[in-house]
């Protein structure tokens, strides 16, 4: 099972799991959870990209998680098992406030958004860390005009070619 694949599994897994237990909740009168909303940032969101260049893995997963806080432990639940974790100081990570998201995943209580590749690596860039480095540098290289975005959002590349 290719990444993608294994994501879409995961998400399928969370959503059933949420489904079910609005199904209890409403046999028993409690409060329904509302629908909820991942975003997936960082290293996973370059690993869902399409990149023409090779790209490290990851096993934890930046992600904001908009709804129940049960759906972040049920998350959490399922990615363990998978040798993943759930990345817990999502409030720390910086994306440009105009980043753009693409809808990856719909289920019935469920969507799953992922950050553009350029929003991540601005977020790379901006924090200048070296394990980053080499990450940045390719990405402008495959795509020379994304260090234009990069300045829109107050970020430079500069430190990757020293």
């Amino acid at each position: 099972m290719n990444l993608k694949d294994k994501f879409h599994d995961i998400f399928n897994r969370l959503d059933e799991r949420l489904f079910e237990e609005n199904k209890e909740r409403r046999q028993s009168g409690a409060l329904l959870i509302s629908p909820v909303k991942i975003t997936i940032l960082g290293q996973t969101a370059l690993l869902l990209a399409d990149l023409p260049f090779p790209v490290a893995g990851t096993m934890d997963l930046d992600a904001r998680i908009n709804g129940d806080y049960l759906a972040r432990k049920m998350l959490s639940e399922i990615l363990l098992p998978e040798g993943l974790y759930l990345e817990s100081d999502d409030h720390l990570i910086w994306i440009p406030k105009e980043a753009n998201y693409e809808e990856w995943h719909r289920g019935n209580l469920l969507t799953v958004f992922v950050a553009e590749a350029v929003a991540i690596i601005a977020s790379k860039a901006k924090f200048k860390r070296a394990k980053d480095k080499e990450m940045v540098r390719m990405y402008l290289q495959y795509f020379p005009g994304s260090e234009s975005r990069l300045q829109e959002w107050g970020v430079s590349a500069n430190w990757v070619y020293s």
